[in-house]
């Protein structure tokens, strides 16, 4: 199964993404939209892994998760990545988040970018558009299964591990 690990963001956000898309759309912008329910702001991507793994896994995202306070975030801004990724970007704490998980997983580390995805293959200019600007506290990480389809991911819920639990 394909995994990854995010944080699941609140109505006000999955609007603010229909939005933005409908505006850029309006524009005459094209690519490939995602699903503003769909929308999360992704902490890990475990890629493909085997049934038998899901335990391990969700052990230790359990265990992580405890020794981590709630943060407070806000997406704020619309930026790209090279490839064409379109995304609201996300101000706040993530990163020790991000770290405290990738050690538990034992994953390589790298750059991160907290960002909600707009769309993908987007091409030309970035819009002059400014978000809204929306608050809320990320109190729960949650660990997905995406599964790939034609017209895009669709994103199933296997666990969630609120942040801050006593141990």
């Amino acid at each position: 199964m394909r995994l990854f690990t995010a944080i699941e963001v609140p109505e006000t956000v999955h609007a603010e993404v229909a939005r933005t898309q409908a505006a850029l759309r309006a524009e005459g912008h094209r690519a490939r939209w995602t699903r503003p329910s769909q929308a999360h702001i992704t902490v890990h991507f475990l890629g493909e892994q085997a049934d038998q793994v899901l335990p391990e896994i969700q052990a230790s995202l359990a265990a992580a998760c405890r020794g981590l306070a709630p943060v407070a975030l806000t997406v704020r801004d619309l930026g790209s990545f090279r490839g064409g990724v379109l995304w609201l970007g996300v101000a706040g704490d993530l990163g020790s988040l991000e770290r405290v998980c990738r050690e538990a997983l034992g994953l390589e580390g790298g750059p991160y970018h907290p960002h909600v995805t707009l769309a993908r293959a987007f091409h030309g200019q970035l819009p002059a558009l400014a978000p809204s600007g929306h608050d809320f506290t990320a109190s729960v990480l949650t660990l997905f299964r995406s599964e790939l389809k034609l017209d895009g991911a669709v994103h199933h819920v296997v666990a969630r591990f609120p942040l801050g639990q006593p141990f």
